[in-house]
């Protein structure tokens, strides 16, 4: 919750904002930020240019993000009407991106078809340097450059980057009201990682992830229980949170599906 620190706001996950962001930044940087680029302004003589972007669906403010880099390569793509953009910072990112378009494509229709078509604007994907994983910012989720610098192996993060897009349906177009629901962002985003294996590598797939889930939340079952609603710990800041939230989360999911019936549960 760290949105109130840049700008006055109202800092929960239940009170969405409305956002249009200006930069003014030194000639020659490139700007990504949530929503679609509404204007570039570029004044070489005075050092700056100008972007102006605007998200056009309510957004949380902790999904409220922005990159600004001076050696971006820009790499764009469509699904149907919604374009796609992969913001690289070297020759292996951008040629895993170029090979990665494809894949994107076919879990965002995947899911479209799965739950709802796909529910904002566009998508993006852009690596940042110091940070460690993957965050699912409002149509440009963030991710380690490392995720795709393997050009031998581009599926080297297939589920990373299966789990950050799944995050635009729940988390950022579905959202909890409170942190005490945080499950409910990160067990539907792990538990959408299992639902893409079945589709797309089959059953036996599918139960391998499940299995490596239930092993590593009964780890930190076994010494210490811990409720996936209202966690007792300190929010982000441990492996028991991961384990919990998204693995234990996912199995509970994929337990309600098992009772209830695909039908019902997809409904």
């Amino acid at each position: 919750q760290d949105a109130r620190r840049i700008f006055p706001c109202w800092d929960e996950p239940y009170d969405k904002a409305t956002l249009k962001i200006k930069f003014n930044v030194p000639y020659g940087y490139e700007v990504i930020s949530n929503g679609l680029l509404m204007q570039r302004s570029e004044y070489p003589q005075h050092d700056s240019t100008i972007f102006i972007f605007y998200e056009s669906h309510n957004i949380a403010t902790y999904l409220i993000a922005f990159s600004i880099y001076h050696n971006y390569q820009i790499l764009f793509d469509y699904y149907q009407d919604k374009p796609l953009f992969y913001y690289v910072v070297d020759e292996k990112n951008r040629i895993v991106a170029e090979r990665l378009k494809t894949f994107h494509r076919e879990v965002i229709d995947f899911f479209s078809r799965k739950f709802v078509n796909f529910p904002f604007s566009k998508y993006g994907v852009a690596s940042i340097f110091d940070f460690p994983g993957g965050m699912e910012n409002q149509t440009i989720t963030f991710v380690n450059p490392g995720w795709w610098n393997d050009t031998g192996n581009i599926y080297k993060f297939e589920y990373g980057f299966v789990h950050e897009l799944a995050h635009q349906w729940f988390g950022d177009f579905v959202t909890p009201s409170d942190w005490k629901e945080i499950w409910l962002n990160e067990g539907f985003a792990s538990y959408m990682e299992v639902i893409w294996a079945e589709y797309k590598h089959g059953k036996e797939k599918s139960l391998q992830i499940l299995e490596e889930f239930k092993n590593l939340f009964f780890s930190v079952d076994s010494t210490e229980l811990y409720p996936i609603f209202d966690p007792r710990d300190t929010y982000f800041n441990s492996q028991r949170f991961l384990q919990i939230i998204y693995k234990k989360g996912a199995y509970v999911l994929h337990m309600l599906r098992k009772l209830i019936g695909d039908n019902n549960f997809f409904n």
